[in-house]
């Protein structure tokens, strides 16, 4: 059988899994380490309080999400990489503390506002030197299930954006602002970011995945995109509230804020972050330009659009020395109906040859 690129084909139990998946690429989960532990150590965070909250989050992983614990030893012994290294690139504290900036896109064009009726959700997933790179998992379980993830090699805790089985698609984004409430006193309670692998696992529509959020403890603010052949909502999430956007006209777009009026109080002003503000009004315009005739291609179009160049574009390059701006490190096309995922990891508009499964 064919396997495209940046595809890693995993099976089994959890443990399995992740010895599969370090087996297979522990080469580049080792870069991965590498660079998330050099931005650690360049950030003024102090390692002992850095070092308190992983074991923190470590232990209520360990007790609350065996699976995952035993996946993450999986990645280890499969890899020959020492766990706490695998424990640091799975616990995103870094994200937290703003040491490895992640920015992203989620667009998502459906039933009437398609040419041909299909949902097509897209994330653009943009990162800030030093990046790490991503992988395409598809995970195949005893059951029969199938799930397939788009995220970092080795990390299994925080899936970018993913589908199931039963055609339910899932594309997050983070919101990034110290005005988001956020008790530090819950990294032994929760996961330091909602690991939408969980939604995917046990979820088959959109309203079994709002029931799964609405029940969970929640310590960060994020945006999910979430589809399925029926249903689609936009859910603005902080540890204490979550707001719907329904589909109104088959269109719903979110990057680096919120956009509700419970929760837009929240953000950073359009000065402080342009970039969110531009890539949401650019995404928006060319979308609702073709309303009702939105093709595959219009949705690779928009994913690899370069309007609002070089720092406020959807697909990000790096220029010249500049390394404080983010760069598009992967870009996915999950098509719903065909349960596909095409993914460039890289920029989309530098993939002659795009990755699906």
């Amino acid at each position: 059988m064919f396997i495209p690129e940046g595809v890693i084909k995993v099976k089994g139990t959890p443990y399995e899994q992740g010895k599969q998946q370090g087996e297979k690429i522990g080469d580049i989960i080792k870069e991965n380490v590498i660079n998330i532990k050099q931005s650690i150590a360049k950030s003024n965070v102090k390692e002992k309080y850095y070092n308190e909250l992983l074991e923190e989050n470590l232990g209520f992983i360990e007790k609350a999400e065996p699976d995952v614990y035993e996946e993450m030893k999986g990645i280890s012994d499969g890899a020959k990489i020492d766990f706490n290294d695998i424990a640091i690139i799975n616990i995103p504290i870094y994200f937290m503390l703003d040491i490895f900036p992640d920015e992203c896109s989620s667009i998502l064009a459906r039933g009437n506002a398609t040419f041909d009726g299909n949902t097509y959700l897209i994330k653009n997933r943009d990162m800030k030197l030093p990046t790490f790179k991503q992988i395409v998992l598809e995970r195949g379980y005893i059951n029969g299930d199938n799930i397939v993830e788009v995220n970092g090699a080795g990390i299994v805790t925080y899936p970018g954006n993913g589908i199931n089985k039963y055609s339910l698609a899932i594309s997050t984004t983070g919101v990034w602002s110290k005005k988001i409430p956020v008790d530090v006193a819950d990294i032994s309670k929760t996961d330091v970011l909602i690991n939408v692998h969980f939604i995917l696992e046990s979820c088959k529509n959109v309203d079994e995945a709002i029931k799964f959020l609405n029940n969970i403890k929640r310590m960060n603010g994020i945006n999910l995109l979430i589809a399925d052949r029926s249903k689609a909502v936009a859910v603005e999430v902080t540890r204490d509230k979550i707001v719907l956007e329904e589909d109104e006209d088959g269109i719903l777009v979110r990057t680096n804020h919120y956009l509700s009026e419970e929760l837009r109080r929240l953000n950073k002003s359009p000065k402080e972050y342009q970039s969110t503000y531009k890539r949401l009004d650019r995404i928006k315009n060319f979308l609702h330009k073709k309303q009702g005739n939105i093709k595959f291609q219009d949705m690779l179009e928009i994913a690899s659009d370069h309007e609002n160049a070089p720092y406020s574009c959807i697909c990000r390059h790096r220029y010249g020395a500049d390394e404080s701006e983010a760069k598009t490190v992967s870009s996915s096309l999950i098509v719903l109906e065909d349960k596909q995922v095409w993914t460039a990891l890289c920029n989309p508009c530098e993939a002659l040859k795009l990755s699906y499964v």
